[in-house]
């Protein structure tokens, strides 16, 4: 009893613990996200006061008929001064300069804050993969040997296949330029991803867990298989199985024949390719047709702006301006 105990014990915190990083991920990059959304506002409004500063300088600056080149200097302090224009030049500098486009950097941010939890979790859970396509498997393991100190340095060949477009520019923004965070940050994403879409999955846990746990054990299948066959009636010889699907198959072969020869919707192109021409719909029964004229007739004829009165739409008043 004590064991069984323990294990749905350690079955229920394995689960808590991957829902607490599915919804503190989710979190950071919602917090992320409004980061940027205000960063964006903030340059939005700088970049139009250093334009309109800068365009008060630029002023004096055409102007070869009324102004000459000795005193141009002057003039374009007079229009703005020396420090106002200095600033509206860092702040167009600083915009067309290296900064924050994406959400991505001011998840960076947090990297202290998400190592102290996914060291442990990357640690101390097993992780399983159901996809070999790709070399994530390999960057979770270096990730987790980064954050719990078994490694420092970086490998030879860092296993990159796995980034997405987005988070790939992240990790590396210039050729020859790697972000260590950033990776980490990335392989992160991406082991929440899997997990959700079930490409991942977590040994002793029961919402991640692995599809082999669905089906019976093969010690029980073995002593239970021909009870279940004899419930459903088929004999216990996989033989015999494979040969009643071989002449099933085989009793259709000549109506295929026949269709490929006749060329029609189903047929073979010249190069041996079976072409399937799609099928088309059908159109409506004429009693639809009638119904559907009946069902219009008895709908009222309503104006536009009989539809909208008494809808207000926000709080700009877009309706009183539209009857205005």
């Amino acid at each position: 009893m004590l064991v069984a105990f323990c294990q749905e014990t350690h079955i229920t915190l394995t689960d808590y613990v991957l829902r607490l990083f599915d919804e503190y991920w989710e979190d950071i990059v919602g917090r992320a996200n409004r980061e940027l959304v205000d960063s964006q506002l903030r340059q939005v409004k700088a970049k139009d006061g250093a334009l309109i500063a800068l365009g008060k300088a630029a002023q004096p600056i055409v102007d070869e008929v009324n102004i000459p080149a000795s005193e141009l200097r002057q003039r374009v302090y007079d229009q703005i001064p020396r420090e106002e224009l200095l600033a509206a030049i860092e702040v167009v500098l600083a915009l067309t300069g290296k900064g924050p486009r994406t959400f991505h950097s001011f998840l960076s941010t947090r990297y202290r804050s998400i190592k102290s939890f996914s060291a442990g979790m990357l640690d101390q859970l097993v992780f399983e993969h159901a996809f070999e396509g790709d070399d994530f498997q390999q960057a979770m393991e270096l990730v987790s040997d980064w954050q719990s100190g078994r490694r420092r340095k970086l490998p030879d060949k860092v296993p990159m296949t796995f980034l997405l477009p987005s988070w790939k520019a992240f990790v590396e923004p210039f050729e020859g330029e790697f972000d260590r965070q950033a990776y980490e940050l990335s392989v992160l994403a991406r082991l929440r991803d899997l997990l959700r879409s079930g490409d991942v999955y977590v040994r002793h846990s029961r919402r991640y867990a692995g599809p082999d746990t669905y089906l019976m054990p093969p010690a029980h299948w073995k002593s239970h298989r021909p009870d279940l066959l004899a419930h459903l009636g088929y004999r216990d010889a996989t033989a015999y199985r494979l040969d009643e699907h071989l002449s099933d198959l085989e009793s259709h072969l000549p109506l295929l024949e026949k269709l490929l020869a006749e060329g029609g919707d189903i047929r073979l192109d010249q190069q041996g390719e079976l072409v399937i021409t799609p099928l088309k719909a059908g159109g409506l029964p004429k009693s639809v047709v009638a119904l559907r004229a009946v069902i219009d007739r008895l709908l009222p004829r309503v104006e536009l702006t009989d539809v909208l009165r008494g809808r207000p739409c926000g709080r700009g008043g877009c309706l009183d301006r539209l009857f205005e």
